[in-house]
């Protein structure tokens, strides 16, 4: 009965994309992939804790012990590219003699991988054997495969905190906000009363008392979106210094290792991907209020004056929603692959300026350039894939936008036509209509950059969650006194790793001078982080 658990029926399975964060752990990648597609989700930060990886990576038998544990079977093979769409799909292959990706979709022509270092990628047959080693690894669940959900999530609640003295503000900026929203909704009666009063019964006074009554109206909202601006711009500054203090704090805390692990432009990304989070929290949370008024209130107004026009407007709406989801997946990946090649680029740029002098001495020019082009164009192609998710979905949207606007001038025109409505009732539900489709979309927009909010978080957990050293005095460190004694120390990264340092005996006295020599990979900087 337990194996029946692990069945899947009536669904299709999707295997996820997982972006390695360290050097090395693109086997902690796979094995996150293959295990969410079986249904046991993971995290990268969980399984760092789990499972000790060195800087080298681990080799065939450690990935083989590790997904063990995951209560997955396992069978290595060896195989030809032409031969891996027989296997059971998801598979495990080495890559580049250094690397291991997932197997997603494969065909006697193409096989569609998940790389932890680049995303999702599609190659010939031909293509993919220059990098295909040889070496694939099925992986099946165990009779003991239990679903399970253990990722180490940071929610937005747990990474705001505590916040004082910022909700009076925010409430400000709500209360001028609803001024100006209700200043919105009174500005198409003005067209409606000029067209079917004025107009038909030529009254020149009543047109100059309304003009200066919404003149006034409209003197009232500039002073209140110049209130509203101020404070704004007030509590985006308060909220960009607490967080970037705060998470500032928190990366110099981190242990040393997870520096070692990364390139500098990934922690430079991953810090960034605070100004995302901030921006919807400054802007966002309220727009979003507002704009659900807004939506509310003009809805009501339109199923007033027209439940037909009404319901096309609905419709139209509804669609743009569902466009709107059916993208979200796709643009999520194409986004964190973007990312992700950005802050490879920016690794390379900024190691290159760092380390110029050693490259103009090895005359080393040439391949860091070569590096940094194919850097660049990673970006450039994760740039391409994006644009053109946002063309399609931009071509959709206008297409919705359109063929609606010209059924809902139609329709209201025979309206007009056959007596239901007046000219003047028709331009104002035109202005309405304009005021819920700009609030619906708006608030579609927010939900969809909520939910891609997950991309940053996940990112900046990478931060936020990591371990910190053990907590000390801030002060400066005193003088280094007295003699250095290690008796009987060892080290090795991981229990499946061999030793680099074993029954070191060392003792040093005050004043004494050391020299360590040796080949390289002996040990030496080793034995100094000791």
């Amino acid at each position: 009965m337990q194996l029946l658990r692990t069945l899947h029926l009536g669904g299709r399975r999707q295997l996820p994309i997982v972006l390695q964060a360290e050097y090395s752990e693109c086997s902690l990648a796979c094995l996150a992939m293959v295990a969410a597609y079986h249904g046991q989700q993971e995290s990268l930060l969980s399984l760092r804790e789990r499972f000790q990886t060195s800087q080298q990576g681990v080799n065939l038998q450690h990935l083989m012990k590790m997904a063990s544990r995951f209560c997955l079977t396992t069978r290595a093979l060896r195989c030809e590219i032409d031969e891996i769409y027989k296997l059971e799909l998801p598979v495990i292959i080495h890559w580049d003699f250094n690397h291991f990706v997932v197997v997603a979709r494969a065909s006697r022509t193409s096989i569609t991988i998940h790389d932890p270092a680049l995303g999702k990628r599609k190659y010939s047959l031909s293509a993919a054997a220059h990098h295909f080693t040889g070496i694939a690894l099925e992986l099946s669940p165990d009779a003991q495969f239990k679903a399970s959900d253990s990722r180490a999530k940071l929610s937005l609640r747990q990474f705001l905190g505590n916040l004082p003295g910022m909700v009076p503000i925010l409430a400000q900026i709500l209360f001028l906000s609803v001024i100006l929203q209700f200043v919105a909704l009174a500005s198409p009666f003005y067209m409606q009363l000029v067209v079917d009063d004025v107009l038909v019964k030529q009254d020149v006074d009543l047109l100059i008392l309304l003009a200066t009554g919404f003149l006034a109206i409209t003197l009232i909202s500039l002073i209140t979106q110049a209130i509203r601006g101020w404070t704004s711009i007030y509590l985006t500054n308060q909220l960009s210094l607490k967080f970037g203090s705060r998470l500032f704090h928190r990366l110099l805390s981190l242990k040393g290792d997870y520096f070692m692990k990364r390139h500098l432009g990934d922690i430079v990304s991953r810090f960034t991907s605070l100004r995302p989070v901030q921006e919807f929290l400054t802007s966002s949370a309220i727009t979003v209020l507002l704009d659900s008024v807004m939506a509310l209130s003009t809805l009501t107004m339109i199923l007033i004056y027209s439940p037909l026009l009404a319901g096309v407007v609905v419709l139209a709406l509804l669609l743009y929603l569902a466009s709107q989801m059916a993208f979200y997946l796709p643009t999520r990946d194409r986004s964190h692959e973007q990312i992700t090649a950005n802050a490879k680029l920016d690794s390379n740029f900024m190691e290159s300026i760092r380390s110029i002098n050693a490259i103009k001495r090895f005359g080393a020019e040439q391949q860091r350039e070569s590096e940094w082009q194919n850097r660049f164009n990673e970006v450039i192609n994760a740039n391409i894939r994006l644009s053109w998710l946002s063309l399609a979905r931009d071509v959709l949207n206008n297409g919705i936008s359109g063929i609606s606007q010209i059924l809902v001038i139609f329709l209201g025109a025979k309206q007009v036509l056959s007596g239901h409505m007046s000219i003047g009732m028709l331009y104002a539900f035109m202005a309405y209509r304009s005021h819920l489709v700009s609030a619906a979309t708006s608030l579609v927009n927010e939900l969809i950059r909520f939910l891609m909010l997950s991309l940053h978080l996940e990112r900046l957990s990478d931060i936020q969650l990591a371990a910190t050293d053990t907590p000390r005095s801030m002060q400066a460190a005193p003088a280094i006194s007295g003699r250095i004694r290690l008796d009987g120390v060892g080290f090795r990264h991981t229990d499946d790793q061999p030793w680099i340092l074993q029954h070191i005996e060392l003792d040093i006295q005050p004043a004494d001078r050391l020299c360590i020599l040796g080949p390289s990979g002996c040990g030496k900087s080793t034995l100094l982080n000791v």
